[in-house]
C-alpha cells in the first residue's frame, strides 16, 4: 500500500467513523428538538430527512472512493472500471451537495427566529462546497476519458 493512499484511507476512515457517530448519536434528535424550539413540524422534519440522506451519502462517497483507492493500488486507475468508481464518488457528492439545499427552508425558519440573516448564506456556501468538489470531479471524469480514448486509439 502507497503512503498517499494510506494517508488518503485514514481520512476516509476518519470522516466515515465521525458520520456514523453523528447518525447514530445525534441527527434522531435534531428535527424533534427544531419542532420545539421553531415550531415549524414540516420544515424540520424534511431537514431531518435531508440529514440522514445527507449521512448516507457521505457513508456511500466514503465507500466508492476506498473502492477506488483500491483499484489505484493494483495499478488500475487508467481503466474503465476506475472511471466508472469515480463516477460513483462524483455521484455520491452530488447527492451531499442536494441535501445541503433540502436542508435549506430549516435554515430559513431558524434564520428568521434568531435574527440570523447571515445564517443562509453560510449554508448556502457550505452546500456549494460539496457542489464544487462533485463538478470538479466530473472535470476530471471527462479528462480521464479523453485519455484513455487517445490511449486506445493509438493502440
Amino acid at each position: 500500500m502507497r503512503i498517499r493512499t494510506l494517508f488518503l484511507r485514514f481520512f476516509i476512515v476518519a470522516i466515515s467513523l465521525f458520520d456514523l457517530a453523528l447518525g447514530i448519536f445525534a441527527l434522531w434528535r435534531i428535527p424533534p428538538r427544531l419542532v420545539a424550539i421553531y415550531g415549524n413540524p414540516y420544515t424540520a422534519y424534511i431537514a431531518g430527512v435531508g440529514m440522514y440522506l445527507c449521512f448516507i451519502c457521505i457513508l456511500t462517497a466514503g465507500w466508492f472512493a476506498w473502492i477506488l483507492l483500491n483499484t489505484i493500488d493494483r495499478e488500475q486507475a487508467f481503466t474503465s472500471k476506475a472511471l466508472d468508481q469515480l463516477h460513483d464518488v462524483t455521484l455520491s457528492i452530488y447527492g451531499i451537495a442536494i441535501e445541503f439545499f433540502i436542508m435549506l427552508p430549516q435554515i430559513y425558519v431558524t434564520a428568521q427566529f434568531e435574527d440570523a440573516p447571515g445564517m443562509i448564506i453560510a449554508v448556502f456556501f457550505a452546500g456549494m462546497l460539496p457542489l464544487t468538489v462533485a463538478v470538479t470531479l466530473d472535470i476530471v471524469h471527462y479528462l480521464w476519458t479523453k485519455a484513455l480514448t487517445k490511449i486506445n486509439a493509438t493502440k
